[in-house]
Formats: C-alpha cells, sequence, structure tokens
C-alpha cells in the first residue's frame, strides 16, 4: 500500500511510520525538515491521488509565544490542501482530546477545531482525538521528566494536583490507526485516568527519586487535562508503569537523563 504521512518526522509521526514500514508499505513523508532521504519530500505533491492511505500528523502543539499563524497554517491550511488534493482514500486527522475546551491554549484549540471541519468534508475521514500522547521519542513533555529527576522532592506541583489526566501511550495511538483497522468517524482515546500528582509521584518513583512534596499556585488553567473532555476507546490501554518505564529509558539511552 502507498501511504502518506505529513509529519512523519514528529514524534508520533516517526512511531507510525517504523509500524507501517514494518509491515512492508511504501511510506511518503511530507516534512519542513531538509533530509536526505528518498521516502521525505518537503512540498505536497499537487496530486495524492496515487496514494492509498493518507495521514495528517503534522501540528503545532499548543506553547506559549507561538503566533496564531503558526497553528492555522498547519492545522487548517494544509488540512484543507489535502483535501483538496486526495480522491476519496482513506484520511486520518490527528485532532486532540481537548478540541471543544476553552483553555490557555486558545489558538491550539481553535485550529484544531477548524482543522476538524475541513477534514470531516473528506469521503473516508477517522478523526482522532488522543489524550496526551507520551513515550520513547517524546521531546516536548521531556522538561518534566528532566525537573523530576533533578529536583526531586524538591519538584514544584502546580496547585493541589488533583486535576485530573489520561497519559496516553504513543504504541496505542499509533495501533488505532493503522490501516488495518481504519474506520470513518471519530475516535477518542486515551489512557486511564488519574492526578497530574499520581503522575509526577509515578515518573519519580520510576527514576527513583523522592516524591515531590512542595505545591506553588498553578501557571495555566487545569481544567485543560481534565477527564471529562477524554473518552476512552475499545483499546485496552498500555499501563502506566509499563510505559514510563521505557519512556526514561529512551531518554537514558540518548543521554538525556
Amino acid at each position: 500500500m502507498k501511504i502518506f504521512v505529513t509529519g512523519g518526522t514528529g514524534f508520533v509521526g516517526r512511531h507510525l511510520v517504523e509500524a507501517l514500514q514494518s509491515a512492508n508499505h511504501d511510506v511518503t513523508i511530507l516534512s519542513r525538515q531538509r533530509q536526505e532521504d528518498s521516502n521525505i519530500v518537503n512540498e505536497l505533491p499537487k496530486d495524492l491521488s496515487g496514494f492509498d492511505f493518507v495521514y495528517h500528523l503534522a501540528g503545532v502543539l499548543g506553547a506559549p509565544n507561538i503566533p496564531k499563524i503558526s497553528y492555522e497554517a498547519a492545522h487548517v491550511e494544509l488540512t484543507k490542501r489535502l483535501t483538496d488534493r486526495m480522491s476519496g482514500q482513506p484520511f486520518v486527522f490527528m485532532s486532540t482530546a481537548y478540541v471543544n475546551v476553552s483553555s490557555s491554549h486558545i489558538y491550539y484549540t481553535q485550529t484544531k477545531q477548524e482543522g476538524e471541519r475541513i477534514a470531516l468534508k473528506a469521503a473516508n475521514v477517522r478523526i482522532v482525538r488522543p489524550g496526551f500522547i507520551y513515550g520513547p521519542g517524546d521531546m516536548h513533555h521531556y522538561p518534566l521528566f528532566k525537573w523530576i529527576k533533578r529536583l526531586g522532592s524538591l519538584f514544584p506541583i502546580q496547585g493541589d494536583g488533583n486535576n485530573q489526566i489520561c497519559p496516553t501511550y504513543v504504541d496505542d495511538v499509533v495501533e488505532s490507526i493503522l490501516p488495518q483497522v481504519h474506520q470513518a468517524g471519530l475516535l477518542s482515546i486515551a489512557g486511564l485516568a488519574l492526578t497530574m500528582k499520581k503522575f509526577i509521584e509515578t515518573i519519580a518513583e520510576t527514576e527513583e527519586v523522592g516524591k515531590p512534596l512542595i505545591h506553588l499556585p498553578p501557571l495555566f488553567k487545569t481544567d485543560f487535562f481534565c477527564t471529562e473532555y477524554v473518552f476512552l476507546s475499545d483499546i485496552q490501554p498500555t499501563s502506566l508503569s509499563y510505559g514510563l518505564r521505557n519512556t526514561i529509558a529512551w531518554y537514558k539511552q540518548e543521554g538525556l537523563l
């Protein structure tokens, strides 16, 4: 099967591409990074009808000081260009479980909403809404692991730490979007719920440092990570202990911890 993937050099994208190539699919990756790899293109082909399957994973994660235009380019404009150039083949659009949440990352959620509306115009689309994704290769959440390791019991927990989150292991997300399980419609997927405090304490325990004891006023809206916005799929989620062990082992292997 010939498959086109945007964001294939990103965190989730690398895991997906590896799984697809292991299954002997012919994968073409759209990436802003210029690399000497015949499978990577830096410009969107004018015609995508030659591909059997299209994934749109490219995106901009919610973070301070990123202009709205950057979110629009990845989540809205690129989605429109993809759907305009497709010919009815299966299409996966990577959204977020927090797409309808009023949060401090307003440009992120607003443009994901608009991207979903555009993607739904495709004939055979699956909208995927994962909880926050972690696992080997995750650099977005790496600072959390790094500072817990360095500070141990002195690592500050924001607020009371009782806001709930659904850490979602990257392999679970990839397994839910492989071609052989594709179904048009909405897929919400997330790991089992726990409090942010428990998540931080479990990281500390896995890193073999003291449990954080300090609490500070929250720096962001804690409701952004509440589980009321996340629904579990029928996929059995990877256990947190297994996922964290693999993630921390990868950081150590890369010399990051």
